[in-house]
């Protein structure tokens, strides 16, 4: 009995055994490549995304400053010197009887 014992141990559960192992140790190595491959994608999706938006954000800043170098060439004026009136009072507002009236239609009466 005792032999037969030792033979089963030798020739199927050392083999066994030996596959089991093997099966786990390769599932081991598939999810650390998966693992590392993960990592680097999201690496390089991080350092892209923020290329992206320093390349953004250096662009906002040059169309900025182009803007307001335009605008400040474009912006001529001169003044006009002498006393202007801020704003009408109620006692010189003229009466709505006195102003001209405008109208961009014929209006007819229809009965």
């Amino acid at each position: 009995m005792k032999i037969l014992l030792f033979l089963l141990i030798i020739f199927i559960l050392f083999p066994l055994l030996r596959v089991v192992y093997t099966i786990w140790r390769s599932v081991r190595q598939v999810k650390k490549a998966f693992s590392q491959q993960q990592q680097q994608y999201q690496q390089t999706q991080k350092t892209s995304h923020r290329q992206a938006s320093k390349e953004e954000s250096n662009q906002k800043k040059r169309r900025a400053i182009e803007f307001l170098k335009n605008k400040s060439e474009d912006a001529e004026y001169e003044e006009i010197p002498g006393k202007r009136k801020s704003t009408a009072t109620d006692d010189d507002r003229e009466p709505a009887s006195s102003r001209p009236h405008y109208t961009d239609a014929n209006y007819e009466d229809v009965k």
